[in-house]
């Protein structure tokens, strides 16, 4: 009788290792892995912490890569856990062909798992370049916004405004004017930021307006330039 080799030991090792139920424990154990790992998709949406958000939603390029991104995710995920949710059947344990039978329909149901593992992969791809696109698209964009509330005679005005991916040290001017029934207008607010190290410069005032105004517009200015504005009707 031969005695099995060193090499011939090994190999039969590993057959064991693929036998039915550790092969169901380890694609059971890749779908939980699935799940776990989709926290990487939004590392590599932001590019390891170098993009915000709102560079992502300024950026249509980088928004639809992030959109893309997202549903993939969702998509991976539902499938993992398509595979990871309990399913029950009778098997007759004494009948070795149902028992193959029931085997072979788990093992079947593995290509959600592979499925799910493709996803993933694809998420965190178009995360990546929605991450890319964002970093590498440094143009700048502004926003204002304003809010008039109060009784006749006398209003209270809630003015933001911001300027981002500007460069360090750029100064934005929010002015906010009020204008009256015969068309004149009257500066009620100027304020003014420089913008941090993150070339982003954000303005909050509120400020009590007295007299009585049809209309309140605030305009936003960076780099000697006009870049948003806004109206609203007075209360």
């Amino acid at each position: 009788m031969n005695t099995p080799t060193s090499d011939t030991l090994r190999w039969q090792k590993a057959a064991d290792a693929l036998a039915p139920d550790q092969s169901l424990q380890r694609v059971a154990a890749n779908a939980k892995f699935v799940i776990a790992t989709v926290t990487v998709v939004g590392t590599a949406l932001t590019a390891l912490g170098l993009v915000s958000v709102d560079q992502l939603s300024h950026r249509p390029l980088a928004r639809a890569f992030a959109l893309i991104a997202i549903v993939l995710t969702l998509a991976a995920v539902l499938m993992a856990l398509r595979y990871l949710v309990l399913r029950s059947r009778a098997v007759a344990l004494d009948n070795l062909l149902d028992v193959e039978a029931w085997y072979k329909e788990e093992l079947g149901l593995s290509i959600w798992v592979r499925a799910a593992g493709w996803l993933l992969f694809s998420a965190v791809l178009c995360a990546g370049l929605a991450g890319l696109t964002a970093a590498v698209t440094a143009d700048p964009w502004y926003q204002v916004g304003l809010q008039s509330s109060g009784l006749a005679g006398t209003t209270s005005l809630s003015a933001t405004a911001s300027a981002n991916g500007v460069s360090r040290g750029a100064l934005a001017q929010a002015t906010v004017t009020a204008k009256d029934a015969g068309g004149v207008e009257t500066v009620v607010l100027r304020t003014a930021r420089t913008a941090d190290s993150g070339g982003t410069a954000r303005i909050d005032a509120t400020v009590p307006v007295t007299g009585h105004y049809q209309s309140f517009t605030i305009v936003l200015t960076s780099q000697g330039q006009q870049r948003a504005t806004m109206t609203v009707p007075a209360t």
